[in-house]
């Protein structure tokens, strides 16, 4: 995987790949935001992992020959998905520490535990870009808590309250709430959507949600939720839940100044409906694997 920088960018309503690029963001700041683009190539993996270490190069190798997992100091490998995680960490230079089947990493914002490395990948790669909007004394609704990295993160930057809303992996939240010793942040272990309903979804350590499965969960209003926190910043990260926002007037989205959204699929609709009721529109990330477009981070502000 390379990163390709970017300057923010606003859109001028001109559509998802048609952007003028300015000189910072929205404060005017020189500040950098990643357009990642996923590159499968055996080789390139191949220089990567080498230089890394070789000799988690020759591990997986015979992993992917031998079809057998293999241990990496504790970490226990058992797939593609589990070794580039591990390969990320290392190339971090991120301790990796073990626990009756649990890893905990430390980071400068926090320290998370999770029974899974590729749990720790938005630990680890998100964060940094959250930091386009100022959290002092705001009060914050994390749509898609995961393992709490969002939330510690906004909890850490002066918000004077988050509410988070998880529903399938509020368990490990809670422990890493718990953990870090914080108080401000009030977990809500259900999804969101356009009403009140019951949603299903297959478990993964990657994309939750995007499969129907056997998981069940009652989801909650979007527009209730923002009635009962009135919150000065709302982020989504919650594979496809984002598409309540289109439900709601614009009188309702207004009374949030920020929302930081990832979006999956197409873009239009919601730059359209964000620049209609005064928003401008901000390109934080592009998710591009094998030249299909995955998903999109954006922040909408006025």
């Amino acid at each position: 995987m390379h990163k390709v920088y970017y300057r923010y960018v606003e859109a001028s309503g001109l559509g998802a790949d048609s952007f003028e690029h300015k000189p910072g963001g929205p404060s005017g700041k020189q500040q950098d935001y990643i357009l990642l683009r996923h590159d499968h190539s055996l080789f390139k993996g191949v220089i990567e992992t080498l230089r890394v270490s070789p000799r988690l190069l020759i591990l997986e190798t015979m992993r992917r020959i031998m079809k057998r997992p293999y241990r990496y100091g504790c970490a226990r490998i058992t797939d593609g998905r589990e070794f580039r995680s591990l390969r990320i960490l290392l190339e971090k230079k991120i301790d990796i520490h073990c626990n009756n089947g649990w890893y905990r990493i430390t980071l400068d914002y926090g320290s998370f535990e999770a029974p899974k490395l590729t749990m720790f990948l938005p630990a680890v790669n998100d964060i940094e870009k959250y930091s386009v909007v100022d959290y002092k004394d705001a009060v914050v609704v994390d749509i898609g808590g995961y393992i709490g990295e969002s939330s510690i993160f906004f909890a850490r930057s002066g918000a004077r309250r988050v509410v988070t809303y998880e529903p399938v992996f509020y368990d490990i939240l809670q422990r890493n709430i718990k953990s870090n010793n914080i108080e401000n942040i009030k977990v809500v272990p259900k999804g969101v959507s356009h009403k009140k309903t019951k949603v299903c979804v297959k478990i993964s350590y990657g994309r939750t949600g995007i499969e129907h499965g056997s998981h069940c969960f009652e989801t909650e209003p979007l527009g209730q939720i923002i009635e009962s926190n009135n919150p000065d910043i709302i982020k989504m990260d919650c594979e496809g839940c984002e598409y309540a926002l289109l439900t709601l007037p614009c009188e309702k989205i207004s009374t949030v100044k920020h929302w930081i959204i990832e979006l999956h699929g197409p873009e239009q609709m919601f730059l359209t409906h964000m620049r209609d009721c005064g928003f401008n529109a901000g390109l934080l990330e592009k998710e591009i694997v094998c030249g299909m477009h995955i998903a999109s981070l954006w922040h909408f502000h006025w």
